[in-house]
């Protein structure tokens, strides 16, 4: 048994509009490299470090730093403000 292909109408005005759609001078689809796009995203919420001088207040992060307290989550996140002493770089 042979199948014949029918000629749907609405198939070619579809495919025709898609041609269109990419060969639009003022509608171009930006083809970008998938690592410049993740660098976009990256560079989105990425800040420079901070310079910090002499007698600057720093508050320092307690995830690393043992402390008397005997649960962790009830610890404090941050310990107090402390002066910088010395900029190492």
């Amino acid at each position: 048994m042979q199948v014949q292909c029918a000629t749907v109408p609405c198939v070619g005005m579809v495919l025709t509009g898609m041609g269109a759609v990419l060969t639009c001078p003022t509608h171009p689809i930006p083809m970008q490299n998938p690592t410049d796009d993740m660098a976009h995203f990256y560079d989105a919420h990425h800040r420079e470090a901070p310079l910090y001088a002499v007698r600057d207040k720093v508050w320092l992060n307690g995830q690393n730093i043992m402390t008397t307290c005997l649960m962790k989550k009830l610890d404090h996140k941050w310990l107090r403000p402390y002066a910088v002493d010395k900029v190492f770089s």
